[in-house]
Formats: C-alpha cells, sequence, structure tokens
C-alpha cells in the first residue's frame, strides 16, 4: 500500500528538523501551521527570516550581533569599557543584560573550543578579544563561559592569553549550576554569579593541571618510552605537589592521588631539584616575570614551593638535590649532564 506524502510538505518538515531543539512532530506542527497563514502571512515571514540575514552581523568590537556597524552597548557612553564580560554565545548577552546589574561590555566568542566536534580556538572571536585588551583601558575580564567541560576549557585556554596583557582575569561565580546554560538561568541566579565572581580557584587550577598532564603523557611521554627513547620533562608530578600542594594549600594526599590518575604508573627514574633560594634566582634573572602567572604569586609562595621540593628531596630515593647557588649555567650545565650519565649507566647495568 502506498503511503501519503506531499513533498512541498515533507521538505518544509525536513527543514524545520533541522533548527535545534525541533523534534519531528515539533516540526509537523510548525510546518501545518506555516501552511495555515494566507500568502501575505508566509511571505511576512519568509522576508523577516531573510531580512534578518541579510543585514544581522558581527558587532567590530564586541563580535555580537547587530544590523549597525557597532552595537548598541559598544556605542553607549555610560558603559564601564574597562570590563569586558566574555561569553559563548549572542544569547548569553540577552540574558546578562536582563539582569540589569551588569553594566560594563561584552564580547562574544560564538562557541566554545571542542576537539570532539573539530572546533579549535581559530574559529572563535579570541583574537579579537586579544586585540581589545591589548589596546589598552581594559583592567578586568569575566570569563563567562558556560560551567562545562569545553566551557572550562576554553576559560581556561584564554585566561592563559590574557595574562601576559596585564588585566585581572576572574571566573564567573558557580550560582550557575554545572551544566547548565546562562540562557536559561534566572535573573536573581545570575546576578548573585556577577557579584559573586572570582580568580580560577586552587582546586580548579589543580584540575586543569593535571588533566594536561594525562595528556601529556598519552601523547607523548608513554609513546616515546614505548620505543625506547629517554624522555626529559622540565617540571613533572613533584611540581604539582610544590605548587599546588605546598603553596596552594591543597590537600598533599589529594594532589598526588590526581598525579597517580593522571600518569597511570608513569613515574620518573630521576628527579633533580636545582636548589637555589627563591630571592637569589629571582635576583640572578633579574626579578620576577610580569607574563608569568606563578612568578606574580609573590615571595612566601615561592618560599612553600622551595619547602615542598626540600622535603621531597628527603623523601625520595631517585630526588637529588643539587646545590647551584655559586654555580655558572654551564657549570650546573655540566654537573646535570653527570648525573643523568650516571643514572642511564646505572639503568643499563640493571637491564633497563
Amino acid at each position: 500500500m502506498a503511503s501519503y506524502t506531499v513533498a512541498p510538505l515533507a521538505h518544509l518538515v525536513d527543514e524545520f528538523e533541522r533548527l535545534p531543539g525541533i523534534g519531528h512532530k515539533s516540526a509537523q506542527r510548525l510546518a501545518y501551521h506555516v501552511l495555515s497563514l494566507t500568502e501575505a502571512q508566509a511571505q511576512e515571514l519568509a522576508d523577516a527570516i531573510l531580512d534578518a540575514h541579510r543585514k544581522i552581523h558581527y558587532c567590530k568590537v564586541c563580535c555580537n550581533l547587530t544590523d549597525q556597524e557597532i552595537c548598541s552597548v559598544c556605542r553607549s557612553e555610560t558603559r564601564d569599557k574597562s570590563v569586558i564580560c566574555v561569553v559563548e554565545d549572542p544569547r548569553d548577552v540577552a540574558a546578562l543584560e536582563r539582569t540589569q546589574e551588569f553594566n560594563a561590555s561584552y564580547h562574544v566568542l560564538h562557541g566554545v573550543i571542542s576537539p570532539l566536534n573539530g572546533i579549535g580556538p581559530d574559529q572563535l572571536c579570541i583574537k579579537e578579544l586579544l586585540a581589545r585588551v591589548s589596546a589598552g583601558g581594559v583592567k578586568e575580564v569575566i570569563m563567562a563561559t558556560n560551567p562545562t567541560v569545553e566551557g572550562e576549557a576554553t576559560a581556561m585556554y584564554v585566561s592563559r592569553l590574557l595574562k601576559p596583557l596585564g588585566v585581572r582575569v576572574t571566573r564567573l561565580a558557580y550560582g550557575i549550576p554545572v551544566g547548565g546554560d546562562l540562557e536559561y538561568a534566572d535573573e536573581v541566579t545570575l546576578a548573585k554569579a556577577l557579584e559573586g565572581r572570582s580568580e580560577i580557584s586552587p582546586l580548579a587550577e589543580l584540575m586543569l593541571f593535571e588533566g594536561a598532564r594525562a595528556q601529556h603523557v598519552n601523547e607523548i611521554i608513554s609513546p616515546a618510552l614505548k620505543k625506547g627513547k629517554i624522555v626529559i620533562c622540565d617540571r613533572f608530578t613533584h611540581s604539582t605537589i610544590a605548587y599546588q600542594g605546598y603553596a596552594r594549600g591543597l590537600n598533599i594526599g589529594l594532589v598526588q592521588s590526581l598525579n597517580e590518575i593522571a600518569v597511570q604508573g608513569c613515574h620518573p627514574d630521576l628527579t633533580i631539584f636545582l636548589h637555589i633560594e627563591p630571592g637569589l634566582s629571582f635576583e640572578r634573572k633579574g626579578g620576577m616575570d610580569e607574563e608569568d602567572r606563578m612568578e606574580m604569586q609573590g615571595m612566601a609562595f615561592h618560599q612553600e614551593v622551595y619547602r615542598g621540593f626540600e622535603e621531597m628531596a628527603g623523601q625520595n630515593d631517585n630526588f637529588v638535590m643539587l646545590d647551584v647557588a655559586g654555580c655558572t649555567k654551564q657549570q650546573t650545565s655540566e654537573t646535570v649532564y653527570q648525573i643523568v650519565k650516571e643514572k642511564l649507566r646505572e639503568g643499563r647495568g640493571h637491564g633497563r
């Protein structure tokens, strides 16, 4: 028995079904509604779609949608241009505007970094944001991407690019539920999130470092070791214990457990700690690097890092503490080379 189909109607249903959030039944209802319109009404709908598609484009400043060269927010003289709130989508701007609590400016990324979906940094409006901040006058950038895995990764990536530019980078506070979208948050929740924004927490920082290390081990270290290569790392799990455990004050047992998960049994045969008091170290290198987020944490922070490395050196047989306070770079390099050479000789002697 032949099925009943009307080709133009089926085509219209298919087109509606391609819209986000529209299933087959909803697409059918929309299609039948369109068919119930008069020809003039249908033409008005079609004209409105084409008119919006032709006239709306990105604001040349913030990349939000507008039918002008510069959007109304960026044109406003009452807005605080020293603060930029970075969001994923134009709908997030509309959601934040409904709170009537935010009187600064925005920047729309038009998406998040998502390797699984083939979306990289170059496909987002990140370069435009960096250009705005580099031009001067911006004191704070609020990362208001959604609290999803992709949103967090994007926030961290952009934060790292912004830190060298000398601006304060904060994260929207978690009045927003994890996995939620700004578009669907109520005005009170959004207002509280804006009030409670903060810099990335030590725990979030730890999780991001561990995630990066897990990927590094999986993509670089493990394959190299399987090929019989020698792998040299500038910092590894001991650094995470020193920085996030001792200096940030996180539970060292927690840090060690996450280290184990990240490295999956891939531990260094040798760790060399260049033993030099932090104050002398910074003096020799001409001061703290203002573009390095960790270096700018202050001397008390680095004293704790130093203490952590000292304690770990006394607890690990494969941990060598090398006093370099009175050594030149050449002398230090030669000593490190000899230590590594001796370790490799021992490894061969044990059949490794």
